[in-house]
């Protein structure tokens, strides 16, 4: 019989809901508690594949999802879920999830509402390049109707050496895609490396940068800004990346595809 966290068994009704139909998918915030479910279903499957140690529930759940919205999109011909995203609004939580992880009080002192976004999940048998088009739909949409004026969340990078993650340090600086705001890893989670920016001509950008994650990627042609050094989990041996984009300075191609 499937255990349910009694966190995740409670129905979440939305701050903000919208359904967008395109072609044989469905894009829409979850409102009912089997959708919620399904789409913690769907975040634990993803995180097992890359951490089997991930968690020993059948489903991904916390605390932060009482106070959420979960993007999801569904496979009409199916009806399941095939991806899915959290969103939790500064004005609506007392507590995001990227401050388990980072200090955030001088990125929440700056004004508008941000919006966090996490938990990025695709079901590996969906076609990857077209679900997660249309989650950036979900998610151009949302940013519209909230009228948030931050994205903003922790992007993970997995099996990777200090000595990959310092390199990957590097080339951020390089590409200018690294953030002047102050938010540093807590003293629970700095990294195993001293951040050094004197920049070493042996880094190779291009070989480097492949090792950053898709996701990640495409954080960086949305407009995003990393703060460094990177927080270390040690539990699951992966960094995070802080990192946030200003809405008015998205890059112009995404707003013209999605906004």
């Amino acid at each position: 019989m499937m255990s349910i966290d009694p966190i995740a068994s409670k129905k979440t009704s939305p701050h903000y809901f919208f359904y967008i139909e395109k072609s044989n998918f469905i894009i829409k915030i979850a409102d009912n508690e089997n959708e919620i479910l399904e789409a913690q279903r769907l975040r634990k499957k993803v995180f097992s594949q890359v951490a089997s140690s991930f968690n020993q529930n059948d489903i991904d759940a916390d605390d932060y999802d009482l106070n959420a919205d979960h993007l999801i999109v569904i496979d009409k011909t199916t009806q399941n879920i095939v991806g899915t995203y959290r969103f939790l609004l500064s004005d609506k939580v007392s507590k995001h999830y990227s401050s388990r992880e980072f200090d955030l009080t001088e990125f929440l002192k700056l004004p508008g509402r941000k919006m966090e976004l996490g938990r990025a999940s695709v079901d590996p048998s969906a076609r990857a390049g077209v679900i997660i088009t249309l989650l950036w739909r979900g998610i151009a949409e949302y940013l519209k109707i909230t009228k948030s004026e931050y994205m903003f969340g922790c992007s993970s990078m997995w099996d990777l050496t200090s000595e990959d993650i310092l390199s990957v340090c590097e080339v951020l600086i390089r590409k200018d895609l690294v953030s002047n705001v102050d938010v540093k890893p807590l003293e629970s989670h700095k990294p195993k490396f001293n951040l050094n920016t004197n920049l070493s001509p042996e880094v190779d950008e291009e070989i480097i940068y492949d090792l950053i994650p898709t996701l990640v990627k495409t954080y960086i042609h949305v407009g995003s800004k990393f703060t460094l050094p990177p927080a270390f989990d040690s539990k699951l041996g992966t960094y995070e990346f802080f990192g946030y984009v200003e809405t008015k300075n998205i890059d112009p191609a995404f707003k013209k595809k999605y906004l």
